[in-house]
């Protein structure tokens, strides 16, 4: 139940990140940041649905929990570090006008984060006999809650654009 809670809660954080990116379309288009940032969304909201996913069939086909829990901290673990690079890759391209709008509070916030959910999910696969299931859950909500902030302060621009439009 846990697993699927969290899956939903995914898929939900990813359609209303695209929801905020029809509307900064519509607002007058969308620049570089705003591309990587909803880009970033969309693949944080998905990351912990695919994890909570790889969990659930590989216990649906007879493994054991435990070394399905292992095996989806290792997949988030990876996605987890690979987003980041492509983050800091991305971002460390942009021009200084490029960057407009970059808030770096939200960055570094996420980025802590992330980096506590490849450290754990990292000792998690690591650990004898087998990863907890309390752990694997703990990093599902720890990337949620990164998407989550990033997501907020998508809308929180999106509503200080359109305050300062008027």
């Amino acid at each position: 139940d846990t697993l699927a809670m969290i899956t939903e809660f995914s898929g939900g954080l990813a359609g209303f990140s695209g929801v905020a990116a029809a509307l900064l379309q519509r607002r007058g288009g969308i620049g570089q940041i705003d591309k990587i940032r909803v880009t970033v969304n969309i693949l944080t909201a998905l990351i912990p649905g695919f994890a909570a996913f790889v969990c659930v069939v590989l216990v649906y086909f007879g493994g054991e929990l435990a070394v399905a829990v292992q095996w989806a901290g290792a997949a988030m673990a990876v996605l987890v570090f690979m987003l980041v690079v492509f983050t800091l890759l991305m971002v460390s391209r942009l021009s200084e006008e490029q960057r407009k709008g970059f808030n770096p509070f939200v960055s570094v916030f996420a980025q802590t984060l992330f980096l506590a959910v490849v450290l754990s999910q990292s000792y998690n696969v690591l650990t004898e006999p087998a990863g907890t299931f309390a752990l694997l859950v703990m990093g599902l909500f720890l990337v949620l809650l990164a998407g989550g902030a990033m997501f907020a302060g998508m809308v929180w621009q999106l509503i200080g654009n359109d305050v300062a439009d008027v």
